[in-house]
C-alpha cells in the first residue's frame, strides 16, 4: 500500500516536472524521486529532515526541484533556498536566506531580520505554526543548516526539510542519520547515452552513424547529467563524422583539465 502511494506521488512529480522548469529530459528521474519520497514519508505526523548528497553535477538540485514542484501543494507553505553555499559567502548572506524563508513560509514581509541569531529566534518561534516544505539547496557547512533549520522541533509535525550537499559529513554534523540520507549516484551507461542523445539529437537514441562516437563521448562524462547536457548541446549542431571526431579528440585531450565541466 505504501509503495503504491509513493508511486502515485512520483507520477505526479514527474507530470509536473514537464510543465515546470525542472529539466527538459527527466532521464532516470523517476527512480531518484521514488527513493527520496520514501525518506520523506508524507503520511507520517512527525517533522522530517532528510539529506541528498552526491558529487557536483549529479542532479541533486534537479531531484529537489522536481519534488518541490510536485508536492508543495500538500503543504501550507513552501520555500526553495537555492545556492545556499554561494549566497552565504555574501555579506549578511545567511541573514538574507533567513529573511527569504520567513517571507515565503510565513508570508511576512514586515519582520526585518538584522542578525543570524535574531533570524534563528524568529524561525524557531513562528515557523512551527505551518506545515512547510523547505529545501536548502547546495549546503557546504553545517552552520548554514543551523541558521535555517537547526532542529526538527522548530517545525510543524507535517513539515519536511530537504538538504542537498556534496559533503555527507555536513549531514552527519546536523544529526541526520544514514537511513535519512539518499546518496545520489551517477547515471548508468544506458541512461547516460539516452540523456546525451536527447541533447545531441533531440531523440532518445543516437542516429545510426553516430552510435559508436556517441558512446565514446558518454565515456568521458562519468554519468553526470550536467556534463551529458553540456556535451550533448556542444555536439548538437555538428553535422559530420569529421567534426565529431575532432571534437571528441579535443575533449579527451582536455578531460583531466575539467575544461568541459
Amino acid at each position: 500500500q505504501e509503495g503504491k502511494f509513493i508511486h502515485l506521488i512520483v507520477k505526479r512529480v514527474l507530470d509536473r516536472s514537464h510543465k515546470i522548469d525542472v529539466t527538459k529530459y527527466p532521464v532516470g528521474l523517476d527512480s531518484r524521486v521514488y527513493h527520496v519520497m520514501k525518506l520523506l514519508n508524507l503520511e507520517d505526523y512527525v517533522a522530517r529532515m532528510i539529506g541528498i548528497y552526491g558529487i557536483g553535477g549529479v542532479g541533486k538540485t534537479t531531484v529537489a526541484k522536481a519534488i518541490c514542484n510536485g508536492i508543495s501543494s500538500s503543504f501550507e507553505a513552501s520555500c526553495f533556498l537555492s545556492d545556499v553555499k554561494e549566497v552565504a559567502k555574501d555579506f549578511n548572506g545567511l541573514v538574507s536566506l533567513q529573511q527569504q524563508l520567513i517571507i515565503e513560509v510565513l508570508n511576512d514581509k514586515h519582520t526585518s531580520v538584522t542578525s543570524v541569531s535574531q533570524g534563528i529566534n524568529v524561525i524557531k518561534k513562528r515557523v512551527h505554526c505551518k506545515s512547510a516544505l523547505i529545501v536548502l539547496d547546495d549546503v557546504d557547512d553545517d552552520n548554514q543548516i543551523k541558521a535555517l533549520a537547526g532542529a526538527r522541533d522548530w517545525f510543524h509535525p507535517k513539515s519536511r526539510i530537504i538538504i542537498t550537499t556534496r559533503d555527507k559529513h555536513v549531514l552527519n554534523l546536523q544529526g541526520i542519520e544514514e537511513h535519512e540520507m539518499y546518496h545520489l549516484e551517477e547515471l548508468d551507461g544506458e541512461q547516460s547515452l539516452q540523456l546525451f542523445s536527447y541533447h545531441a539529437f533531440g531523440r532518445p537514441k543516437p542516429m545510426n552513424k553516430y552510435v559508436k562516437l556517441s558512446k565514446k563521448v558518454v565515456e568521458c562524462t562519468g554519468g553526470l547529467p550536467l556534463t551529458l547536457e553540456v556535451l550533448g548541446s556542444l555536439f548538437f549542431d555538428k553535422n559530420s563524422i569529421e567534426e565529431w571526431e575532432y571534437l571528441l579528440k579535443t575533449l579527451k585531450e582536455n578531460q583531466h583539465k575539467n575544461v568541459y565541466m
